[in-house]
């Protein structure tokens, strides 16, 4: 059993033919194979935090030969990111009181509602949809949690060590800490408030089977978003990305799940 999963009782499977396959092939080749299967990818794993000839051999295959990428992205570039992957709301929330004031986040939160509100109204004026059906689309809508800027509540990293020199150690703990998260949510209700996009991204994303959606700070940015022009244009430009998260929620997929207000 999988350290951490001992008092799992249930498991979902998605997909058991991989299981079988995979049971049957662990079966099929030699132990000492396996070895040398899985230390090769332990290594290719962690490359980023090992010495330089790792990392450049890495990329000659991931990013060249793969990728076609010619160029190796500079060193503190991939500092950045390391450390955004790791620690990300911790550096989103330095973000945030940088780039997003409040006065921000109030002016997206209540263009959000707007459009809610008019997707509402375009739900009511379907002639092709079932007035029963058309009751239980409002009702989805009227629950969709949606997180503007950043979480209302911010990750606690204290469990987390993180030691000057040490990246690969903190490349190992930030990796554990993420995992121990993870599980700790096992057994428990399902947090609608959860981000699972930090507010440094640009990006958005529509989680249909948690009936919510995240639209990070870094999208509520020029030329997306600007507060110092006519909110009409916001409308045009963040206002579509919005429109378009929110049909995710009533798209071929997204149509098929539901959730409770809660």
């Amino acid at each position: 059993m999988v350290c951490g999963l001992e008092k799992q009782s249930e498991f979902v499977v998605w997909q058991p033919s991989a299981f079988t396959g995979i049971a049957a092939l662990v079966a099929s080749q030699p132990l000492d194979a396996w070895r040398d299967y899985l230390t090769f990818h332990a290594i290719d794993h962690r490359a980023a935090f090992l010495p330089k000839a790792f990392v450049e051999e890495s990329f000659r295959f991931h990013g060249t030969a793969v990728q076609g990428v010619t160029q190796l992205r500079d060193r503190w570039k991939r500092g950045v990111a390391a450390t955004s992957g790791a620690l990300g709301e911790a550096v989103g929330k330095l973000y945030v009181a940088k780039y997003f004031s409040p006065e921000e986040k109030t002016r997206a939160q209540e263009m959000v509602a707007n459009i809610l509100a008019a997707f509402g109204r375009r739900i009511d004026g379907l002639a092709w949809m079932a007035p029963e059906t058309k009751a239980k689309a409002k009702a989805k809508l009227a629950v969709l949690k949606v997180g503007v800027g950043y979480p209302d509540t911010w990750r606690d990293y204290s469990g987390l060590e993180i030691v000057r020199g040490d990246a690969f150690g903190n490349a190992e703990r930030a990796g554990l800490f993420e995992r121990s998260q993870s599980l700790a949510k096992l057994g428990k209700p399902v947090d609608r408030s959860e981000w699972v996009m930090n507010p440094q991204l640009v990006n958005a994303v529509n989680l249909p089977a948690m009936n919510a959606m995240n639209f990070p700070a870094a999208i509520l940015q020029p030329p997306y978003f600007d507060p110092n022009r006519p909110i009409a244009m916001d409308y045009g430009a963040i206002g579509a990305i919005i429109g378009h998260e929110i049909s995710h929620s009533f798209d071929d997929q997204g149509a098929h799940l539901t959730r409770p207000a809660s």
